[in-house]
Formats: C-alpha cells, sequence, structure tokens
C-alpha cells in the first residue's frame, strides 16, 4: 500500500509539472548529431544578474515554465559536452 501511494504521489507530482504553462519552449539539435539530450541552455533577462537554466530531454527538447520566466527580453545560452561556442565579441 505504500508504494502504491507513493507511485501515485509521484505521478501526481508529474501531471501538475506538466501541465504548467510554458514561457519560451524549443529544441535542441546539431547536423552531426541529431536532437541532442542532456544540454544545458539557459536564460538570462536583459540588464539582470539573474539566469535560469533547464536541460533538454532525450528528443533535445526544453522547457522554460512561466513561473521561472517573467515576461521581457532574454539572452539564451547553451552548454554541451564536446562543444565549444565562439566567445562573445566586445562592442
Amino acid at each position: 500500500m505504500k508504494i502504491i501511494l507513493a507511485v501515485a504521489l509521484f505521478i501526481t507530482s508529474w501531471i501538475s509539472v506538466a501541465a504548467e504553462p510554458v514561457a519560451l519552449q524549443g529544441i535542441v539539435r546539431s547536423q552531426k548529431e541529431g536532437l541532442m539530450e542532456g544540454v544545458v541552455v539557459s536564460a538570462k533577462r536583459s540588464q539582470s544578474t539573474i539566469t535560469v537554466s533547464v536541460v533538454t530531454d532525450k528528443n533535445g527538447a526544453y522547457q522554460f515554465p512561466q513561473s521561472r520566466l517573467s515576461p521581457g527580453s532574454y539572452e539564451l545560452a547553451i552548454r554541451a559536452i564536446g562543444y565549444e561556442l565562439p566567445q562573445k565579441k566586445n562592442d
């Protein structure tokens, strides 16, 4: 009985998280590997020091919940093992 209850609580929690409105979503893929799992995608709001990060799933998909990103402009960055992105140029 305890195991069934724990599973039911987990499923209920997962459904409530999955049902949360999404503020920003996308898919990460490369020409070489296709859809990329485990990539860290970070969103930093303009004029802010706060960064919110999520990780892509097995289908390369990522979602930022609406509760974590307020409306505004964001700069996105990604990190993936084995890849180096060009450095930002200073104006």
